[in-house]
């Protein structure tokens, strides 16, 4: 009976440390994640949706380690926008360069973590982004491209 009771107490103290874990968790990266989202999508809705979507999937999936957290969550969210079919966006961006872009300004990550998210090499992250970058700076009106 004591036996019981105690792996009744350790169990709920666990829960709990879950709980504080993942609320933490939650209120870190949730201005990111949604900030990615609204980039990738053009939609507050959409971005709101995807966020907590990629959360669900990512707490639910197994616990991470804090160093690996942060990666899975932007896959996961990678995962539900390209589901979901998210908007284009009318800026003369190519998605990956939108995509590169909101991952290192909006999220936050190094290009190695950005890299990770999406695949690809780390040198191919600062490609693009300069690509992305160059065509923002295109678009932009002669007297504030000169500033």
């Amino acid at each position: 009976m004591a036996l019981e009771a105690t792996q009744a107490m350790h169990d709920e103290a666990r829960a709990a440390g879950k709980r504080v874990l993942h609320e933490g968790r939650f209120g870190g990266y949730f201005p990111r994640l949604f900030a990615y989202g609204l980039a990738v999508s053009g939609s507050e809705e959409a971005a709101l949706e995807m966020a907590v979507a990629a959360f669900c999937e990512t707490l639910i999936a197994r616990d991470f380690r804090d160093s690996e957290f942060e990666v899975e969550l932007f896959r996961a969210m990678r995962e539900v926008a390209s589901k979901m079919r998210a908007k284009k966006v009318r800026d003369g961006l190519s998605l990956r360069e939108r995509e590169v872009i909101s991952l290192i300004f909006d999220a936050q990550l190094d290009r190695e973590r950005a890299a990770q998210v999406l695949g690809l090499k780390p040198d191919a992250v600062v490609a693009t982004l300069m690509d992305g970058l160059r065509k923002m700076r295109g678009r932009l009106p002669a007297s504030s491209a000169a500033a």
